[in-house]
């Protein structure tokens, strides 16, 4: 077996038979195999490797594993096919931001007729078709190689847009209804410029970062300054077309950013793991007609926004030209 599914399997089973542990459910193969899914027999060699009162934490648990067999076992009689073991893996992922995920869930949440399309594979030994993993990817949001042939942890479907016509032309296209703003700063304060991605939000299941970065504060150079002025006018256009309301904004740690960009997180995750940053795209967008004081400003967000707003009224011939050409209504007139 490829030593990235290995990897897995062991990770995987290890966190799910600690949560077990945690919930005080009775050791034996029975429960065992009700909790999990899991064959009896693998159930059954795993109550009669692992020693429940040996374990303190999960590195006690993981030593245990690793010198058992369990993983063959359960990719002899469960995992039939690769497909299946990375499904999980992506199912593992979503799970962390929505505990009821599983092959149900995803099934109905993909529309499928039923989640034998998906479990069949858990059984059979027979790769599905390359075009049934191109279908599950695209509705999941993951990279199409990597539920064929991956072997890392980048799976999931990143783009890279710049603010353009382009752009906009991909949101209306593809239905986008909300966007999370990710700031890579806990907070944006002085002399420490933040720089936030895009997260679309197709649906309920699906979220793909857009991995174009967009600096956020004063110290950008010229080059910068105008790529916050596109970001204004195109918060404008949001505003325009009725999504900005649904829009939210984080801030997340270095690591959480870095992770998003390389399709190591679900995009969801900005939902639990960042700090809401609460109007903040918001209030940017009314920079030319602004709702709040200065001092509420500085209260709110610091003063990085004071700064981008500075920006966006110290170059409003930019700004004009952006609104001329991102802000043409089908009859070609101006208008936001």
């Amino acid at each position: 077996m490829e030593k990235f599914l290995c990897d897995f399997l062991i990770s995987f089973l290890c966190d799910l038979l600690m949560e077990i542990l945690k919930k005080g459910v009775k050791w034996t193969a029975e429960e065992l195999s009700r909790e999990t899914n899991y064959p009896y027999n693998s159930c059954k060699e795993i109550v009669s490797k692992i020693n429940p009162d040996m374990i303190e934490n999960k590195d006690d648990l993981l030593s245990q594993l690793n010198k058992t067999h369990v993983v063959d076992s359960l990719r002899n009689d469960y995992y039939k096919t690769n497909f299946s073991i990375r499904l999980d893996y992506i199912i593992r992922k979503i799970r962390e931001c929505i505990p009821e995920a599983n092959i149900e869930w995803l099934s109905y949440k993909m529309g499928l007729k039923s989640s034998n399309e998906l479990l069949k594979y858990y059984r059979v030994p027979e790769e599905p078709t390359f075009d049934f993993i191109d279908d599950i990817a695209n509705k999941i949001g993951v990279k199409s190689n990597w539920l064929q042939f991956g072997e890392d942890d980048r799976n999931f479907e990143t783009v890279h847009w710049n603010i353009n016509t382009e752009l906009l032309n991909y949101i209306k296209s593809n239905n986008i209804c909300s966007i999370y703003f990710a700031f890579s700063k806990a907070h944006l304060s002085k002399n420490e410029n933040s720089q936030l991605i895009m997260i679309f939000k197709y649906n309920e299941l699906k979220y793909v970062v857009n991995t174009k970065t967009i600096p956020f504060g004063s110290y950008v150079g010229g080059g910068g300054q105008r790529k916050i002025c596109e970001f204004y006018v195109f918060l404008l256009w949001l505003k325009r077309e009725g999504i900005l309301d649904f829009c939210e904004s984080f801030s997340i740690t270095e690591t959480q950013y870095n992770n998003l960009v390389f399709g190591r997180n679900y995009g969801k995750s900005v939902e639990k793991h960042g700090n809401s940053l609460q109007n903040l795209v918001w209030d940017f967008s009314e920079s030319e007609y602004p709702l709040l004081s200065d001092e509420q400003i500085l209260y709110s967000y610091r003063k990085s926004l004071l700064e981008c707003r500075d920006i966006i009224l110290n170059n409003t011939n930019i700004v004009n030209d952006l609104k001329k050409s991102m802000l043409i209504d089908d009859n070609g007139r101006l208008f936001y």
